[in-house]
């Protein structure tokens, strides 16, 4: 059986030329995180420190933006940025 409208495939290249490996896009280990670990002064619980956190820093108005915001298992609260900026930003907001 013949096709009536057959083309050859060819992958699409990306925007900007180089291709990807999969592993690259995948693995993303060359993203350099920077961590800021809170440590409460009064005894709370890590939901009572993220709920503060929450309510008290706009990372939006601050021009911060935080990656990720967890609970450790000795109490802390650990927030991760993409610069060593945006910590220090949120470090003097806190």
């Amino acid at each position: 059986m013949a096709l009536a409208n057959s083309r050859s495939m060819t992958p699409a290249t990306p925007i900007g030329g180089k291709k990807k490996l999969f592993a690259e896009i995948v693995g993303r280990k060359n993203e350099e995180r920077h961590k800021l670990t809170l440590k409460p002064k009064q005894h709370q619980t890590t939901e009572e420190i993220k709920k503060l956190l929450k309510s008290k820093i706009d990372p939006v108005n601050i021009q911060v933006g935080i990656r990720s915001l967890k609970s450790l298992r000795n109490g802390n609260v650990l927030i991760e940025a993409d610069t060593k900026e945006e910590i220090k930003i949120l470090n003097s907001q806190i």
